[in-house]
């Protein structure tokens, strides 16, 4: 997953997390390689580590020794989308993931049950 980002600094205000000021723009790569995740950070003019944007609340060690199935999506698991950016979660958590089989919907749909009878005897 690749995502083109600002980095920002963060601050505290009334209890909501806000951003105080843009320090630069780069990216972040995160990296699926056979269930090992591995991240690569390309910030333009600024000395930004991937400890940096990880948020104090999540464990650095977690974070970066997370194991995945190697055809696990990031955006299905939600450790990976706070670190990211705050407005990517709000993005991401309405969408769902569907993994569905283009032949079975050209398959006939069987319906099981007891009909009712529709007629009635005429007197």
């Amino acid at each position: 997953m690749e995502a083109n980002c600002n980095f920002v600094e963060l601050e505290k205000k009334n209890g909501k997390i806000k951003e105080k000021e843009k320090i630069g723009e780069g990216k972040i790569i995160l990296i699926n390689d056979n269930g090992k995740v591995k991240y690569n950070l390309k910030p333009k003019n600024i000395p930004i580590r991937i400890e940096d944007i990880i948020p104090p609340f999540f464990s650095k060690k977690e974070f970066l020794e997370e194991k995945l199935s190697p055809k696990q999506l990031f955006i299905e698991i939600p450790i990976f989308l706070p670190p990211i950016s705050f407005r990517i979660s709000d993005f991401f958590s309405g969408i769902s993931i569907y993994d569905l089989d283009p032949k079975l919907s050209k398959e006939a749909t069987l319906i099981t049950g007891q009909m009712a009878p529709i007629w009635r005897e005429r007197k």
